[in-house]
């Protein structure tokens, strides 16, 4: 229903907001003319600063792609292309470091069975906290995320559903109050690049570089707020024109305080302090988390802007944990859906949003350069990377022991197939002995149905030259699709092979630019439940390990306090000395004043044991300096 609004409700409402005279002034001459003026063209209303938080169980659970998410998967960023998620996290490794990671889904729930890639193209010892959007001037996506060899870094690729196209690290090259968790955001002008550094401060910090000379160029680092803590997030609002940033902390557990601003770049006016925390979430399902902690908001869009549609109606993918007590690097992680809104379809709609050319190439490492990642055994055999015969790259993988024809190297590709769709194979083979010929086949069981698609027509192959099996073929099932399997083989005989370089898609993913329309997806509750478990408030450490570059000191700290030995962990203020012949794998520390390793500094740092400086006299001296209760450090 159309209001129409009086003479006399317009003067009303200037002597209660007299800087709105301009406004008021404007709409009474609009009445003089006859205009009439419908409710409906109001502004949205102003953020909610206390919603109600609707909690979905789990869509991504830790210890699927060991040993790389074995402890935790956590710091989601995620975009929809090509008629999929596609998802990039981190990693809290088995031994102690954190690692990049890949997903992809058609729905949200779809992640709950979708296969986790490790980042091998990327490959650093310690790379995490991604942040993922397609860059429109340059025609690429982008990854910004944290690393051991820059401190900010990023990496590209021209095809956001291959985990193995990307191009990096490089460095974006800033300095000064570095640390972690860098997120970007831009305008038609500027990009802004917001992080929070290591130096205990609970500041966050800003700096800017124009478009044109995006990812360089970055000025000198600003103060945005205070007082918080880290993992910043900053979106532009398509419903009120508005920018909203949203930040981590951890005063009352793990929760998201919410800021906003007319600029990408601020200032910043806080709307709420506990935005979502624990005392305003619903649990639809399982309760399986009691902090909110780092996470996206799914956007309308794909590019630089990080639009969202409406910041009273989002779905917040976040990291969720019950237990926050023990060993920081071992909190137990997982990824969920919360949303500040109700009636959203179920399940999971397709979204009306941003779409490219789709995938070039959906199988996980089809270059064989992860080892044996992503592949298993159809049937009877063993699977094993081969070093010395390759069709390109490094490895290869080798089949043997196979009992029938059928066996052979396989990947599950049940959520990424889309119904109708046209699929291209190209995988290159070689026998280890004989002249068999091979094939490629996909599997796919819908409604109790199995049923056979030729990928790829059989050919002779043999132990001198490397043959490519290729073809074009069209995908359907009747029903409800439960598996499908591309798999090689060959027509008869069980002679071992190896293959390589091995892609199956269904174009060339050349991205278009994209809409800014996203049907707001919510998730039918199906996953495991969690026995809650009553976390302590105790501050801990950021949620990711900053990047403080090593630098040569003095050596050997004396007097010796005592001598240690991993696994050792110490929480506490104070200045020690420490001698050890033992740190096990690797150190950690977080809220240090000062830590170095025979006088090299690894304040506030993960280091591997092995990149630590030699030791002088069979020894390394750790000199720890802590002015927090809450002030760590680890070997293990």
């Amino acid at each position: 229903m159309n209001t129409i609004l009086s003479t006399s409700s317009l003067r009303s409402l200037f002597n209660s907001h007299p800087r709105k005279l301009l406004v008021v002034g404007a709409l009474l001459c609009m009445l003089a003319l006859g205009v009439t003026l419908a409710a409906s063209a109001a502004p949205s209303a102003a953020a909610n600063p206390s919603p109600t938080w609707y909690v979905d169980d789990p869509i991504l659970y830790r210890a699927q792609a060991e040993p790389y998410d074995h402890y935790a998967v956590k710091d989601p960023t995620i975009v929809y292309s090509g008629g999929r998620y596609h998802m990039f996290y981190t990693g809290a490794n088995a031994s102690g470091g954190w690692q990049m990671l890949y997903s992809s889904a058609t729905t949200l729930e779809g992640f709950r069975n979708a296969a986790h890639s490790y980042m091998s193209s990327i490959g650093e010892s310690y790379f995490c906290a991604p942040e993922v959007f397609y860059f429109e001037p340059d025609g690429l996506w982008y990854l910004i995320y944290q690393d051991g060899t820059y401190g900010a870094a990023y990496a590209t690729t021209t095809n956001i559903a291959d985990p193995n196209s990307w191009s990096g690290p490089r460095s974006l090259g800033i300095s000064g109050n570095m640390g972690w968790d860098y997120y970007v955001i831009c305008d038609d002008t500027y990009c802004y690049m917001y992080n929070s550094p290591d130096d205990n401060s609970h500041r966050i910090y800003m700096r800017r570089t124009t478009v044109a000379n995006f990812p360089a160029g970055w000025g000198s680092p600003s103060v945005a707020i205070s007082d918080t803590f880290e993992g910043v997030n900053v979106y532009k609002s398509l419903a009120d024109g508005q920018f909203y940033l949203l930040v981590e902390d951890l005063k009352d557990n793990r929760y998201y305080e919410l800021w906003t601003s007319s600029s990408a770049g601020g200032p910043w006016t806080q709307v709420a302090e506990k935005w979502a925390w624990h005392g305003n979430l619903v649990y639809n399902g399982s309760r399986w988390t009691t902090s909110v902690s780092h996470g996206e908001i799914i956007r309308a869009g794909v590019n630089q802007k990080l639009e969202i549609n409406d910041i009273n109606r989002v779905d917040f993918l976040i990291q969720g944990t019950t237990d926050l007590s023990g060993t920081y690097q071992q909190i137990p992680w997982d990824l969920g859906v919360i949303r500040n809104y109700t009636g959203g379809p179920s399940p999971t709609s397709t979204p009306a949003g941003p779409t490219s050319t789709p995938s070039a190439n959906l199988l996980t490492n089809g270059n064989i350069e992860s080892g044996t990642s992503g592949w298993s055994v159809f049937g009877s055999g063993s699977l094993a990377a081969n070093t010395s015969v390759v069709h390109s790259g490094s490895r290869s993988l080798l089949i043997t022991g196979r009992t029938a024809a059928w066996n052979g190297p396989r990947q599950a590709v049940t959520s990424l197939l889309t119904n109708g769709r046209t699929y291209t194979t190209s995988v290159w083979v070689r026998s280890q002995s004989g002249t068999p010929s091979a094939k490629v086949t996909l599997q796919l069981t819908a409604d109790g149905s199995t049923s056979y698609v030729t990928l790829a027509p059989a050919t002779a192959i043999n132990p001198s030259n490397w043959t490519l099996l290729s073809g074009t073929a069209a995908v359907s099932w009747s029903g409800t699709l439960s598996s499908a399997n591309f798999y090689v083989e060959t027509t008869s005989g069980t002679d071992s092979f190896y293959i390589d370089d091995a892609s199956f898609g269904d174009g060339t993913n050349t991205p278009i630019p994209p809409t800014s329309t996203l049907v707001p997806p919510t998730n039918t509750p199906v996953g495991p439940t969690n026995t809650p478990i009553q976390p302590t408030n105790t501050p801990i450490g950021p949620t990711l390990v900053p990047t403080n570059m090593p630098t040569q000191g003095g050596g050997t700290c004396s007097p010796v306090d005592a001598t240690i030995s991993a696994p050792f962990t110490f929480d506490g203020t104070g200045t020690f000395c420490w001698q050890t012949s033992d740190l096990g794998s690797y150190i950690n520390s977080w809220n240090l004043a000062s830590l170095t390793v025979n006088g090299v500094n690894y304040t506030n740092t993960f280091a591997f044991t092995n990149n630590l400086p030699p030791k002088i006299g069979g020894f390394w001296y750790v000199s720890y300096t802590g002015n927090f209760p809450w002030s760590h450090f680890e070997a293990r």
